[in-house]
């Protein structure tokens, strides 16, 4: 029994996981099998009816088709940093501009990002006192 729920715990973490990647794979490898067998087929008609002509045009389409299919997958399961999303859900490139912008103004009125910070009022007192202070105070 704990065999069982061992393999099923260990399965159900990895199938979380590696989903995407996983069907992504299996789904990479049937088009190339689709592909393949589409290229044979014709393969045989061109060569059972003679006609030739296109047969390097045919390999050609081939190779295209596949290697768009490879850049697709490659895309989809390992994105380039300017599609990447961080856990807030911005593009990590947009994140990376907003910190850049808000280092680089100098002086915290000319930043463009103040309209939405909730804490601008407390920037502006000269000392700040917390509980334990207010506590001693009295």
């Amino acid at each position: 029994m704990f065999k069982f729920l061992t393999k099923s715990i260990v399965f159900s973490v990895v199938w979380r996981r590696y989903k995407t990647l996983i069907v992504s794979t299996v789904l990479l490898f049937l088009m190339y099998f689709v592909i393949a067998l589409i290229h044979d087929d014709y393969v045989e008609y061109s060569l059972a009816s003679q006609t030739e002509n296109a047969l390097g045009f045919a390999y050609i389409v081939k190779w295209a088709a596949m290697a768009i299919g490879t850049f697709v997958y490659y895309v989809i399961n390992f994105p380039p940093a300017i599609l990447r999303k961080n856990k807030s859900g911005k593009r990590l490139r947009d994140a990376e501009e907003e910190a850049v912008l808000g280092a680089a103004c100098e002086n915290f009125s000319e930043n463009p990002l103040r309209d939405n910070d909730p804490f601008a009022g407390i920037r502006q007192k000269k000392q700040l006192n917390s509980r334990a202070d207010a506590c001693l105070k009295e």
